[in-house]
């Protein structure tokens, strides 16, 4: 018998996901391996709603608004990489991203979203 994976059930595995990747301490081996994995399960979890469930993207992008700030940036991250979204989402998450990297206090984190939105930008033109 065969085994269907829900949308609720993606969604909230990339909710999760996200979570273990709030409150890095990047001095510690620990920590940085939980947001590693952190990181794979919600990018996994948003390729898998984008595979599945395409006709959803839509309701994942709500997530741009989130109160959560990290739910907000994962989400645009995965809109833009993984998911064929509306040219208002990806600008929206474009924004978002942006006006991260603007008010991150971690360093290394800005550094990072920096990088990958030079690197998205110049595989979108």
């Amino acid at each position: 018998m065969k085994q269907y994976i829900t949308y609720d059930y993606l969604l909230n595995q990339f909710i999760c996901g996200v979570k273990r990747t709030e409150n890095v301490d990047y001095s510690n081996k620990k920590s940085i391996r939980e947001n590693n994995l952190g990181n794979t399960q919600y990018r996994d979890a948003a390729m898998q709603i984008s595979k599945l469930y395409p006709e959803r993207i839509e309701d994942f992008a709500t997530m741009l608004t989130s109160d959560n700030c990290k739910i907000r940036v994962c989400c645009a991250v995965c809109l833009l990489e993984f998911m064929n979204c509306s040219k208002e989402q990806s600008n929206h998450a474009l924004h978002i991203i942006r006006q991260h990297i603007h008010t991150a206090s971690d360093k290394v984190e800005k550094t990072g979203f920096t990088i990958w939105l030079n690197n998205i930008s110049s595989t979108k033109e």
